[in-house]
């Protein structure tokens, strides 16, 4: 229906969001109108570099989320990185610009949230200065700090069936790379 809608010009453009690049590769080959924007979770700790790359390759834009770090669940491992935090002090900028200005350099839009008026400041101080290559080289090879609590991609998530489930209400985590559960939340049923 989206492809009809494009090609009747009722549509400008078409996007996807939260593909791997198994997804967007079986979409470029079926799809009448390739997607004209991806939106993608996108952090120094989560580089989404394969999609990226297709998405620069097949002309496509790349829209990065949760730039900062929140998908990382707290403490947020972006803004209190010592790597970034050394870097944003000797550039004189803050870690959310210079992570924001990272992405912009890999050619991704950006979407910073904020509601605090300093920080919506702040974010668009990003176009009067740029990382040399070796900063970003440090930026795209940067490590979780404390690698067995990092979150997976929403992509990489194992769903399991615990015994001791209710079915009225289904109870949300996610698998640590050292196996442990960790509780993300809970959603009601639509199940009776």
């Amino acid at each position: 229906v989206l492809e009809d809608f494009h090609h009747q010009g009722r549509l400008r453009a078409i996007g996807v969001c939260n593909v791997s690049p198994d997804q967007l590769s079986s979409l470029i080959r079926t799809a009448r109108v390739i997607p004209h924007i991806v939106q993608n979770w996108m952090d120094p700790l989560h580089p989404d570099t394969r999609v990226r790359e297709m998405c620069k390759e097949y002309k496509i834009q790349y829209q990065a989320y949760s730039s900062l770090g929140t998908q990382h669940g707290p403490p947020n491992p972006i803004l209190k990185h010592p790597e970034l935090v050394k870097l944003a002090a000797a550039a004189n900028r803050s870690v959310p610009q210079l992570v924001l200005r990272w992405a912009l350099q890999h050619g991704a839009a950006v979407l910073p949230r904020s509601s605090k008026p300093e920080n919506m400041a702040s974010n668009l101080q990003l176009f009067d200065f740029e990382l040399s290559p070796e900063q970003m080289a440090v930026l795209d090879h940067l490590r979780h700090p404390h690698p067995k609590r990092q979150a997976p991609s929403p992509l990489e998530v194992e769903l399991r069936m615990l015994p001791s489930m209710n079915l009225s209400g289904v109870q949300v985590f996610w698998v640590a790379r050292d196996g442990e559960l960790v509780r993300v939340g809970q959603r009601n049923s639509m199940i009776h």
